[in-house]
C-alpha cells in the first residue's frame, strides 16, 4: 500500500495531509514533518501490518517518500 501526502506550510508549521488515508501531521521543520509522517503512517497501518496483510509495508523509497 502506497501512502501518498499533500504537503504544505500554514504559516507556523509544516503540516502533511494524507491523501486516501486518514493521516494528519505536522512539525516546525521538514526533517521534522518527515518524522512525524513515518511514525503517523506507522501508527495508522500498524494493525494491518500487524496482521500481516498483503501490499503493506513500512519503508522509504529512493526519493525519501514513505510507503506502507
Amino acid at each position: 500500500m502506497l501512502a501518498k501526502f499533500e504537503t504544505y506550510f500554514d504559516g507556523e508549521n509544516w503540516c502533511a495531509r494524507g491523501i486516501g488515508a486518514d493521516v494528519f501531521t505536522q512539525g516546525a521543520s521538514l526533517d521534522e514533518l518527515m518524522s512525524n509522517i513515518r511514525e503517523a503512517t506507522e501508527l495508522h497501518f500498524e494493525d494491518a501490518w500487524q496482521r500481516g496483510e498483503p501490499g503493506v509495508h513500512v519503508g522509504e523509497e529512493e526519493n525519501g517518500g514513505l510507503h506502507n
